[in-house]
């Protein structure tokens, strides 16, 4: 057994979960087991017969990503290792430097596009549908006098306006008759849709919701199966980093002493 070259909190990681007891690459590779809903558990084996339970993925996910939280085993951390945490936090984002973006391609827009940013940029107004066509056209007089050709083209063009103004008003009237005799059966159908839409969110949210809750309680019976196995297993870990560790002094002690006594052999 490799002892670790450095202190740390035996059996747990610094956010109080349980990590992997030798804390070394492990020589067979994690395998996956299906769970409910579709879920893996991740099962690390460092030896035969030999498996902890650290985390769970969901299938969904193109990457093997977890986390080791068990939150019905493992204690809250405290207010200090919160922020030991924070503060190891804060120092990385002080040193990222996020990669520089890439060199995006210039738009090319058509010549009615450019026009139109144009304008927007100069802050011009929009010049739209000409409402002058559908207002209250003047009267024209009449006079004996004898008609020219600028009367002549004033009285076409009000004619072609009285015309649209008809042609629009007549539709008008129309799409009003319409839906005074179907607007109300419209609205209600409409209306019986949006219900019906409303009422499977809120199936699909209420049947969410329960699995939701299925998981968490199956999540938490799991956890609790394994709590006392687990936590036996550290506390045989750490009984035998300690005896490992009593053993390599009472070895380097040994060396010590032959070493002394071929010392005094020699002398």
């Amino acid at each position: 057994m490799r002892v670790p070259s450095r202190p740390f909190n035996i059996g747990k990681d610094i956010y109080g979960h349980h990590y992997h007891p030798y804390h070394q690459p492990l020589r067979n590779p994690p395998h996956r087991e299906y769970g409910p809903f579709d879920r893996n558990r991740i099962l690390y084996s460092n030896s035969p017969g030999y498996e902890v339970l650290v985390g769970y993925t969901c299938k969904m996910s193109a990457l093997n990503a977890f986390h080791e939280s068990l939150p019905y085993i493992d204690d809250e951390p405290t207010p200090a290792e919160r922020e030991a945490v924070e503060s190891l936090i804060r120092a990385e984002l002080s040193t990222f430097t996020p990669a520089p973006t890439p060199n995006y391609k210039e738009p090319s827009f058509s010549s009615l596009v450019e026009l139109e940013l144009e304008r927007v940029a100069s802050k011009q107004p929009l010049k739209a549908i000409d409402l002058e066509r559908y207002q209250t056209q003047e009267p024209f007089s009449e006079s004996g006098a004898s008609s020219t050709e600028e009367d002549r083209i004033r009285l076409a063009d009000s004619l072609q306006k009285a015309y649209i103004s008809y042609a629009y008003l007549d539709t008008r009237a129309q799409n009003l008759n319409l839906l005074d005799k179907w607007g109300k059966n419209a609205w209600l159908i409409g209306n019986w849709g949006l219900e019906n839409e409303l009422k499977g969110f809120e199936r699909d949210l209420a049947e969410t919701k329960r699995l939701i809750d299925v998981l968490t309680v199956a999540r938490r019976r799991q956890q609790e199966e394994v709590a006392a196995e687990m936590k036996g297993l550290e506390e045989n870990w750490k009984k035998g980093v300690g005896r490992t560790l009593e053993t390599e002094i009472a070895v380097e002690q040994l060396r010590r002493e032959v070493l002394e006594e071929m010392r005094a052999r020699g002398g």
